[in-house]
């Protein structure tokens, strides 16, 4: 009978009856009455959202009922509702976020919100990041920023009427790379009664804003130093011409103070003589706009003397940075005077080219004339002296026809070879370079200097591998450089001595080397053997000594060295290097077209003339080296 009393339970929503019995049941039972929500059913069958404040009918102390307060709440649900959906948007505004959003509660010290975006700035997850509290992500904040950060959260926290920058910059650790820069905005949030109960900030990274922050400090800093440490003087003027800014250079250069200068006309430093000249490029550069190429100006330097300045202008009046017309100049005073010199020493040099280059003309035609005059009576003489030679039988008439014939013959290669000199001083010489058998050169060469060995009692040996590669050379000078050293050898080898000719191949040359056991050569005079007109003091007094200078220049000319090794009492080895024939060389019968020296094998020693021209007969030893 006391449920079937209660009809207020069928203004109760079907879901929220069995609650609403049980919270009446609890009240009859002597539960303190609270308010309640509850879905209510309308007459029309809508529902609506309702507070229920009931107490208890106390009658004679025993339950008869329930006193009910309805309170329709439907405005209050509404405001929540829309409260609720405020807040989702705003979460999920946080959520999206790039930046780091976070709440920290001031009562507790721990966040109560911490945004996704943590995970990209600090490396840490949402709730990583909430448990570490205050104290701990403090200490994640570098050392030497931790001052600056601790007095931004001073001023936010204690009122004051001055305003004061709410975003804070500093290095903090990220959990994965280290220092990282970011900026902090933060704001404090206070309650109904006014009192600060969290702080609400938004953390960035701005490590890469920094490091191009710091990219482009370095590099302002940089030219800055280039420009106020170079030599050359860096100009700023205006369209009409007055200097905006003049770097520190000018100073060293030209003497002036930069302050001196900002503000005059650039024209009141140049030579009058000079400004027409200025001017006209100045106003093509103002007309047509780019860059003037190098003009030279005089300019007054502040001691009164005129220096030569060389001067390159951009126009930069439309650069929204620069606006104005870039000048850079540098001295070039001492320049020009060395130019002007360099010009008249060449002038000189010219002069004395042409001087010298008619006088070995004149000695060339010299050398022909005297070779005529003196060939002229000397084929008489020789063709007297066969004559003689070949119809007298007795002696001595007939040695002495010999003689006769033998010294035409020599003063004739002495008139050849003065002819030859003579063209060589002029470069008219060339090398016919081919690919020999240096094998074979140098068996021959040593069979034909055998007589001259054993009239001395001297043995001439020679040493040749198996095999050797072809050498890229002219076999005609190859024999006189091989003739030239064998000769010395001879003439320096005490009789009985022996000389050796070898050959071998070292890397992409062929050595050939002859040695002796001569009384050898001194230090002091090996760098001198190879000079022209040089002849050792303790030698024969025969000859010109060009020999040795002329085997020098051969060999160079081939692209190879000549060398000496001596020791006092041991005697010498001579050698040199000829290149092995190219891989890519020349078709065969092409010879160099470079003017060369023109060397001669110059023998002045009679007795040798005499046996290479048809003496005794003989062959030289030859053996083998493995």
């Amino acid at each position: 009978m006391l449920f079937r009393s209660l009809d207020a339970f069928e203004l109760i929503a079907p879901e929220d009856r069995e609650r609403a019995a049980e919270a009446f049941l609890e009240m009859l039972g002597g539960a303190e009455s609270v308010g309640t929500e509850y879905i209510a059913l309308r007459k029309d069958g809508t529902t609506l959202p309702i507070l229920l404040y009931s107490s208890v009918i106390d009658r004679g102390g025993r339950p008869a009922g329930l006193r009910t307060v309805v309170i329709d709440i439907t405005d209050r649900k509404q405001a929540e509702q829309a409260l609720r959906k405020s807040e989702e948007r705003l979460r999920n505004v946080f959520d999206s976020s790039l930046d780091q959003v976070y709440r920290l509660d001031l009562r507790t010290g721990a966040y109560d919100y911490v945004s996704p975006a943590s995970k990209q700035v600090m490396g840490y997850t949402p709730e990583e990041y909430m448990a570490l509290g205050i104290q701990q992500a403090t200490n994640l904040v570098h050392p030497d920023d931790q001052g600056i950060l601790a007095e931004n959260i001073v001023r936010l926290l204690t009122p004051s009427a001055e305003p004061f920058a709410r975003t804070v910059e500093f290095r903090v650790k990220h959990k994965d790379l280290g220092y990282r820069w970011v900026s902090d905005y933060r704001s404090v949030v206070y309650d109904d009664q006014g009192t600060q109960v969290a702080v609400v900030g938004s953390l960035r990274d701005i490590t890469d804003r920094k490091e191009a922050e710091e990219g482009l400090r370095r590099s302002e800093e940089y030219y800055r130093s280039l420009i106020e440490k170079a030599s050359d003087v860096t100009l700023i003027v205006d369209s009409d011409m007055t200097v905006r800014y003049v770097s520190p250079s000018v100073e060293r250069t030209f003497g002036y103070e930069p302050a001196e200068l900002v503000g005059q006309s650039a024209m009141s430093f140049v030579d009058p003589d000079d400004v027409e000249q200025a001017m006209g490029q100045f106003a093509q550069l103002l007309q047509s706009g780019g860059v003037f190429e190098q003009q030279e100006f005089r300019v007054r330097h502040a001691d009164g003397t005129w220096r030569i300045a060389e001067a390159v202008a951009s126009n930069l009046l439309n650069h929204p940075v620069v606006e104005g017309i870039v000048v850079n100049f540098h001295d070039v005073t001492e320049r020009k005077h060395a130019e002007e010199k360099v010009q008249y020493l060449y002038e000189q040099e010219k002069d004395l080219r042409h001087q010298v280059e008619a006088e070995m003309k004149r000695r060339v035609e010299f050398a022909r004339a005297l070779a005529h005059e003196l060939k002229t009576p000397l084929t008489s003489v020789l063709a007297s002296s066969d004559l003689l030679a070949a119809e007298l039988r007795d002696e001595p008439l007939q040695g002495l026809a010999r003689n006769i014939r033998q010294g035409a013959l020599n003063l004739n290669d002495r008139i050849d070879e003065l002819l030859d000199l003579a063209r060589g001083e002029v470069g008219m010489l060339e090398l016919k370079l081919e690919a020999i058998d240096i094998s074979k050169l140098l068996r021959e060469i040593a069979d034909g200097m055998v007589p001259l060995a054993s009239k001395r009692d001297q043995s001439l040996e020679l040493a040749l591998p198996l095999s050797l590669p072809p050498v890229w050379a002219d076999a005609t000078r190859v024999q006189q450089i091989v003739t030239n050293l064998l000769n010395n050898a001879l003439k320096f080898t005490p009789v009985g001595g022996t000389i050796k000719l070898t050959a071998r191949r070292r890397g992409s040359a062929v050595v050939v080397e002859v040695r002796d056991t001569g009384h050898g050569i001194r230090k002091d005079q090996q760098d001198l053997l190879f000079e022209p007109y040089r002849r050792l003091q303790n030698g024969p007094s025969a000859g010109l000594g060009l020999g040795l200078a002329l085997c020098k220049t051969l060999v160079e000319l081939h692209g190879g060295r000549i060398w000496v090794k001596s020791t006092v009492g041991k005697g010498a080895t001579f050698g040199f290097s000829l290149p092995l024939e190219p891989a890519n060389r020349q078709p065969k019968g092409a010879h160099s077209n470079r003017k060369q020296w023109k060397v001669l094998m110059i023998e002045d020693d009679e007795e040798r003339s005499e046996e290479r021209r048809g003496g005794k007969e003989g062959r030289s030893r030859w053996s083998p080296e493995h």
